[in-house]
């Protein structure tokens, strides 16, 4: 006879079916902002009246944010728990983009980028890791939660792809029109946070002390698996390449001379592409194991140095347009599968406690390796311009990867036999 299922068992089924419903809603919409990004940069250079320094300075602070608030981020997490923190992060988002809207100097939008900070660093520690908790503990948990990552991601990117060709169109009208429905839709997804049910129970509050010596032990348990910390300084250099492009892409089309309406369409065109590549992750794990994440991120810093290289050819303005719209479309499609690829590897072969204390180092090192990129980048744009800046950005990402791969493989991609006892946090 199969075992008694008690009312704490069901009630605890209804709660994992509850959020995983409530999950696939809400992540097509708070996976990242939308109608924000094609806009963004438009309205930072013409109605905030910022130069590209200024802007990927901002890009900075937003990103070092992540950085300083990080253990503090982490010790509320475990307080209060997935549930009631995600609620608060996306409270503090709706309070950055009202502040950028409102906003008449660079301090306020200075300000707005911490709260922006804060947001998302509650956000990426609580998002995916309620949505594991919500899956049941078997042999299949981490194709299941895959699964489940790709589809939602894969909606995410259709819904941006519309929201970023009405972003640009509205823009022409009034440039605030795509802001304020960003501020709607982050309202909405506030909403949507309260109706999560925290799935691990709430240990009882320690003092800050204590949560901090908690936290720092769990750190230096993960310090021993080769195979966290390869993927953890991969991913670092990823996202800090990522933050540099999002704001250099904007950049190469102004000056190859793509209309401001227009740069919705184009991130458009590069969503709807990371859509179809997002839906075939788990075969490029299966088809390339340890070399999956390299065959994703080297062809993203190879279009980089690309992007660079045509700003000094002597070719038409058109095939430099077409180009950049390529380029753009690679990008995108390297970062569907990435994302999904990033997050099942670094849950694999993990227990609950880790997997906080992953998404926070993960977290820690990547916005320190981001901060350090954006800054530099920033005074090089300063000392050489954008067009050698992105030239040069470009190439020092290609080695870095070229280098990391010979590195990463050893550890990422492989069966659980084929790791080492302290290379697997189960």
């Amino acid at each position: 006879m199969g075992e008694k299922i008690t009312s704490e068992d069901f009630e605890e089924n209804n709660k994992r079916k509850h959020n995983i419903r409530i999950y696939k809603i809400y992540e097509v919409l708070a996976w990242d902002f939308l109608f924000h990004y094609s806009v963004i940069y438009l309205i930072y250079l013409n109605q905030k009246f910022l130069n590209n320094v200024e802007i990927l300075l901002i890009e900075a602070v937003f990103i070092f944010s992540k950085v300083f608030f990080q253990i503090f981020v982490q010790i509320e997490v475990n307080k209060r728990g997935k549930r009631n923190s995600l609620i608060i992060g996306n409270f503090f988002l709706l309070i950055s983009l009202v502040s950028i809207l409102i906003s008449k100097s660079y301090g306020v939008i200075f300000l707005a980028s911490l709260f922006m900070g804060i947001g998302f660093d509650i956000k990426e520690l609580c998002e995916s890791n309620l949505l594991y908790d919500s899956i049941k503990k078997n042999h299949h948990r981490g194709i299941t939660f895959t699964k489940i990552e790709s589809k939602v991601n894969a909606y995410f990117y259709i819904v941006d792809a519309i929201s970023s060709i009405l972003a640009g169109f509205l823009y022409v009208i009034n440039p605030y029109i795509p802001l304020l429905l960003s501020i709607v839709i982050v309202a909405i997804n506030i909403l949507l946070s309260f109706q999560f049910k925290e799935i691990k129970k709430i240990e009882k509050k320690d003092s800050f002390k204590k949560e901090l010596n908690k936290l720092i032990n769990s750190v230096k348990s993960i310090k021993k698996s080769k195979r966290i910390w390869s993927l953890i300084l991969l991913n670092s250099l990823f996202i800090g390449m990522h933050s540099v492009y999002v704001t250099m892409r904007n950049v190469l089309l102004i000056k190859v001379g793509v209309k401001e309406e227009f740069f919705g369409i184009i991130l458009a065109i590069g969503t709807i592409t990371a859509v179809k590549t997002t839906k075939h992750s788990l075969e490029i794990h299966e088809k390339y194991r340890n070399k999956a994440l390299m065959n994703i991120v080297l062809p993203y810093a190879i279009v980089f140095l690309f992007s660079g290289i045509i700003l000094f050819i002597n070719i038409s303005i058109y095939i430099k347009i077409v180009l950049s719209i390529f380029f753009i479309g690679i990008t995108f499609g390297c970062k569907g599968p990435y994302h999904v690829l990033m997050k099942k590897y670094l849950k694999n072969f993990t227990n609950n406690e880790n997997r906080i204390s992953i998404s926070s180092t993960k977290a820690f090192v990547e916005n320190i390796v981001s901060t350090i990129f954006l800054v530099v980048v920033a005074f090089l744009t300063k000392l050489v311009g954008d067009n050698y800046s992105i030239l040069i950005s470009g190439g020092f990402f290609v080695i870095s990867f070229i280098i990391a791969f010979f590195e990463s493989k050893k550890y990422v991609g492989k069966r659980p036999e084929e790791y080492t006892k302290e290379d697997l946090l189960e």
